[in-house]
């Protein structure tokens, strides 16, 4: 009769939830009206909105998955003890970072300066780059596999496999995607950088033991 004595730890959950997008910024400083003046003259023309000088937001950093579960403490004592035995400790994987968050809209130039009288309107100000996405989040730790401790008195048991295996660490989450452009007289801005990927400062969980009459494992 085949037995089975398995000692696992839970995988911990990915993190999926993305952050909300960045907020975005106040448009540049308006244009201004011209000054009108006598006989279809126009004394001072109208000034153009400013241009934008500042990037969108950066996004959030992604959020941190949560580490692997521990194996367990098992004694197993019997007096005896037969047909094929197989036996695994595991700890359970880390679970993978989130993704940042999406960079903010980039300033929108000034508005033109409006018409006014013998004054032509002006121009809006140029649009600014997207936000950089935010940073990926950390990878979970590995857990740690656990101990199985076997002891039997008779019996002549084929132990077919007795593994140990400490869990694995998650990875780091992906940037965040870039922000849009903001709106200016050429258009749309440049989109924003993406993210980078998370720190990868997770580790692998710690190897535990099966111990057969006296006789470890690893």
């Amino acid at each position: 009769m085949s037995q089975n004595i398995q000692n696992v730890g839970a995988d911990a959950r990915d993190f999926t939830d993305v952050p909300p997008t960045a907020g975005g910024m106040d448009p540049a400083k308006d244009g201004s009206a011209g000054e009108s003046g006598k006989s279809g003259k126009c004394n001072r023309s109208a000034v153009d909105g400013a241009d934008a000088t500042t990037a969108g937001q950066t996004g959030e950093h992604g959020g941190a998955a949560g580490a692997g579960g521990d194996g367990h403490f098992i004694r197993i004592v019997i007096s005896h003890m037969s047909g094929d035995v197989s036996a695994l400790t595991q700890g359970g994987k880390g679970g993978n970072g989130g993704k940042g968050g999406k960079g903010g809209p980039g300033q929108n130039g000034g508005a033109a300066g409006p018409a006014n009288g013998n004054c032509g309107a002006s121009r809006q100000g140029r649009a600014g780059k997207g936000g950089t996405g935010g940073t990926g989040g950390p990878g979970g730790n590995g857990g740690d596999a656990g101990y199985i401790n076997i002891t039997y008195q008779t019996g002549d048991p084929t132990f077919s496999l007795l593994k140990v295996q400490a869990g694995v660490k998650g990875l780091p989450g992906v940037g965040g995607n870039g922000g849009d452009g903001g709106q200016g007289r050429d258009g749309v801005g440049p989109p924003g950088d993406g993210g980078t990927t998370g720190d990868d400062t997770a580790h692998n969980g710690v190897n535990g033991t099966i111990v057969v009459n006296g006789v470890p494992h690893t």
